[in-house]
């Protein structure tokens, strides 16, 4: 049995691939097993220490071929293809199509700290592995993934889609135009809230109808939070998330846009074009604020 191992190359948690390369061996009753090792990255590298130290007899694959060229070669070489992916580099998601393109058997096992994310794909994985299979370029295949991973976040949803004027003190996101101060010493950890355009949203629909679809592809990275002593580097579920105009106005655009998504009930359509509307027209009637947070609470 020729098990071709791959993966992220952001995954160097070599006690989880240990323990993913066990479990695929276990689940599957593999014997006489053979491993490929293509010399790539820490999956590649930890793969192939993992069949050193099981007696596991390994075929390299020389580094000096091209990166897609190698893997394809090895995607026709095996038995059974074990990728290890982080669910956004196209590394991992190649070597799925090549899987898919060879008819191989394969399994995919997700590492990333994204919940929302992991379980979508997980769910597009199990019910909709089309996506995966009509083109082996993963530039093509991603749009189409991530539409599948933006619906089947929509139908894990068991709340109803609704925003509210106002503050709602349940556990709800609190959307509203914001300035901040020089420092967190002015007051309010520096952040400064248009209270009069305030819209609040359930957390849940926050999660499954906003958060990948919109919030975290336009997470910018490089403001710097003066409104919070301890600024997160990523989407914070707990505290402010700033956007500049310019990036939620094209959210609203790429909202009313999805609304026209055939998958989507009638429920759903309207509540992006609505929310879209009223954050358009929150900004139109404050102009001199600097961003609209979305305040998790």
């Amino acid at each position: 049995m020729k098990i071709f191992i791959c993966g992220s190359r952001t995954i160097e948690d070599e006690k989880w691939i240990y323990s993913e390369i066990e479990k695929c061996i276990a689940e599957n009753h593999f014997t006489d097993i053979t491993i490929l090792e293509g010399d790539t990255n820490m999956v590649d590298w930890i793969a192939k220490r993992y069949a050193t130290v099981h007696n596991i007899p390994v075929i390299e694959y020389a580094s000096d071929v091209n990166y897609y060229q190698r893997h394809k070669t090895m995607a026709k070489n095996c038995d059974f293809m074990l990728v290890l992916w982080n669910g956004e580099y196209a590394d991992g998601l190649h070597d799925i199509l090549m899987a898919e393109k060879h008819n191989k058997p394969y399994a995919v096992r997700l590492k990333n700290n994204d919940r929302v994310l992991t379980d979508s794909l997980e769910h597009v994985l199990r019910h909709n592995k089309e996506v995966f299979r009509f083109s082996e370029n993963p530039k093509e295949v991603f749009p189409a993934l991530r539409k599948a991973i933006n619906n089947a976040t929509i139908q894990r949803a068991y709340t109803d889609s609704y925003w509210e004027e106002g503050h709602n003190t349940g556990s709800c996101f609190w959307v509203m135009p914001v300035k901040q101060g020089k420092d967190s010493s002015e007051g309010s950890w520096g952040c400064f809230c248009c209270y009069e355009e305030e819209i609040s949203i359930e957390e849940d629909v926050v999660m499954f109808y906003l958060y990948l679809q919109f919030l975290k592809p336009h997470y910018d990275t490089s403001i710097k939070y003066t409104c919070k002593s301890y600024p997160e580097p990523e989407f914070d579920w707990w505290g402010y998330n700033l956007y500049t105009y310019e990036s939620v106005r094209k959210m609203a655009a790429e909202m009313k846009e999805f609304s026209k998504d055939e998958s989507l009930d009638e429920e759903a359509a309207e509540f992006y074009r609505t929310l879209a509307d009223r954050l358009l027209l929150m900004m139109e009637r404050q102009p001199n604020w600097d961003y609209i947070t979305f305040e998790g609470p």
